[in-house]
């Protein structure tokens, strides 16, 4: 099963089912584990994840889906002023419905040999090239400091 776009360190992996999504959660937050259920036919675990800065405590309810390498299912999500105790931001996620579907694996082989991965300052400077523009500088180094991000995503 295919789970992920094909981009990234991930790109070309399927989804691995987990046992637990328990470390998936930032090493500084406060998470509690909360009651394992089933929701569309699939386990689902809840956890509470609470993070606190000088004047705001935010608080995370989520839910995930172990099955789909911990897949994002409903989360409610509050900030609250910690002298006042008033809640001045929320936000709730609904998962309404999930299907399955086969796996089409042309979406996910490997591009075919004649296929060039180009870097971003190429693609930047190979469409002012294809529009009969030079390209300038200020382009270039936009492309340049873009180039910096794609290794960092796409290293394996």
């Amino acid at each position: 099963m295919f789970g992920r776009v094909p981009i990234g360190k991930g790109r070309y992996n399927p989804l691995t089912s987990l046992v637990t999504c328990a470390g998936m959660f930032h090493s500084g937050d406060n998470v509690s584990k909360g009651a394992t259920s089933t929701k569309f036919g699939k386990t689902v675990e809840s956890y509470v994840i609470e993070r606190t800065s000088k004047m705001i405590q935010e608080t995370i309810t989520t839910e995930v889906f172990p099955e789909f390498g911990c897949l994002k299912g409903d989360e409610n999500s509050e900030l609250r002023n910690i002298t006042t105790g008033i809640v001045f931001a929320a936000n709730v996620q609904k998962i309404v419905s999930l299907d399955t579907v086969p796996d089409d694996p042309t979406q996910f082989t490997v591009p075919p040999p004649g296929l060039r991965e180009g870097k971003p300052s190429d693609l930047l400077r190979k469409s002012q090239e294809l529009e009969g523009k030079d390209c300038p500088q200020c382009l270039l180094n936009t492309g340049s400091r873009a180039d910096e991000r794609y290794e960092t995503l796409w290293k394996s």
